[in-house]
């Protein structure tokens, strides 16, 4: 079935209309604030919590720990196992998720409306009651090593992986899971973690869908007498990117060699910010309406597609490009890359570049709340990020006040006479291809810096 670009766009038009209407209330009880944005459209509320710290509060050597953390609380808390804890999530309507993340230890629930404060109170029972018995454990993190083994075979995975350590050397951001950390974790260090991690004056709370601010404010003031108090978290950011300039090489056995080159970026706090975002779907970000794809794809074949994105956390900033090239033209792919990104500091875009940009960036926002998940994933962002709780309001109108002078200056300060960090993953023509460093698949899946 075709869709015409006129239904498109009034499609797109009738969403924005429902993110410019979209409310946002601040939820407060004992010391916890939430954010929420209630609709009652479809009977269902979608809740995240955000505990900061997450990565950044793991000890060096014990990488993974928060992982396995999320993984085992599934295995049984409080009075259920495994299969009770499953159960009790299908007769409520719910799913309850885990993650350890670079900045926070989350929790998402999506539950129908009238099960909402059974499962936020069963997932506080897997946040404070788990088991974490030992043979759960020891499961989980057979587990864990087996898919560490299956990402460290490819060369993508290791060449970020390659290059976060060297760009981010002795901070959270460079330490990845290897199996000596893994094996070396146990029950009593997934607890410890545990108990620093999920403390209440660390808790970010955002929730969306069918529930009032009443309903909000109980849930709230709820997990803030259930959960222990703790102490808010203390950030030591921002770290500046290390090792621009060096070639690395990760070798393998493989007819495609993956590279990623990285520069400086700008935390998500810096004014530039914005316009760096347009730069980027100008560079890289636009997938094949980009320069890089343009120039490295369609001009000369050197790769299928080649990308580029701002990769700000609460510590550090990056803008990576990264693409995958025949093993002979490792060298002539990243210098093509390299002149793209020099021709924007030095000349800027075009007004069609940059209009095509706007239209693009403004007209796929929408998408980004057709789901009660994303608007709580939306709000917790804006927590994180510190912006105003009417961001998705004025968004559209920062990206349209961009302007060509906005983008030459923000190229010039980001690329202008800057060589990345590159990291090669593959078996590059040693001809044309000299690296300054290399290191072994072997290390990153055993070792930390």
């Amino acid at each position: 079935m075709k869709i015409s670009w006129a239904y498109l766009w009034l499609f797109l038009s009738a969403l924005c209309g429902g993110v410019q209407a979209m409310q946002v209330q601040k939820v407060e009880s004992d010391g916890l604030t939430a954010l929420l944005s209630a609709d009652h459209t479809v009977p269902v509320v979608a809740l995240r919590m955000v505990f900061m710290g997450g990565k950044r509060l793991v000890a060096p050597g014990d990488e993974g720990v928060g992982e396995l953390a999320a993984m085992t609380m599934l295995e049984g808390a409080g009075g259920y196992d495994a299969e009770g804890l499953a159960n009790k999530m299908v007769e409520l309507g719910a799913s309850i998720s885990m993650d350890n993340e670079r900045d926070g230890f989350s929790v998402s629930i999506t539950t129908v409306a009238d099960a909402v404060d059974e499962a936020v109170l069963l997932a506080v029972t897997m946040l404070r009651e788990a088991h974490f018995h030992e043979d759960d454990i020891e499961r989980g993190k057979a587990q864990m090593i087996a898919g560490l083994k299956r990402r460290m075979v490819d060369p993508q995975s290791l060449a970020f992986t390659a290059l976060a350590r060297t760009a981010f050397q002795g901070l959270s951001q460079g330490r990845t899971q290897t199996e000596t950390s893994l094996e070396g974790l146990n029950a009593d260090k997934v607890r410890a973690f545990v108990a620093e991690q999920i403390q209440s004056q660390k808790l970010m709370i955002s929730l969306a869908g069918a529930i009032t601010k009443a309903d909000a404010e109980r849930i709230v003031r709820n997990l803030a007498q259930t959960l222990p108090m703790g102490v808010p978290f203390q950030s030591d950011g921002p770290h500046l990117m290390q090792a621009e300039g060096l070639r690395l090489l990760v070798p393998q056995a493989v007819p495609q060699t993956t590279v990623v080159m990285a520069y400086p970026g700008l935390m998500r706090d810096d004014p530039d910010f914005m316009a760096a975002y347009v730069m980027n779907h100008i560079l890289g970000g636009g997938g094949f309406s980009s320069r890089l794809t343009k120039e490295i794809r369609e001009e000369r074949g050197l790769a299928y597609s080649a990308a580029s994105f701002l990769s700000p956390t609460q510590e550090t900033a990056t803008l990576m490009v990264y693409f995958a090239t025949r093993n002979d033209a490792v060298l002539e792919a990243y210098d093509v890359a390299r002149q793209v990104l020099e021709e924007v500091a030095t000349n800027g875009v075009t007004e069609e570049e940059l209009r095509a940009a706007k239209n693009n960036i403004i007209g796929s926002y929408p998408l980004r709340f057709d789901a009660n998940g994303k608007i709580a994933q939306h709000l917790m962002g804006i927590q994180i990020s510190k912006l105003p709780m009417n961001y998705h309001e004025v968004r559209n109108d920062l990206v349209a006040e961009i302007q060509i002078d906005d983008i030459k200056a923000v190229a010039a300060r980001l690329l202008r006479d800057k060589i990345p960090l590159m990291v090669a993953a593959g078996n590059p023509d040693e001809k044309t291809f000299q690296p300054d460093r290399m290191i072994s698949s072997d290390d990153l899946v055993r070792l930390n810096p």
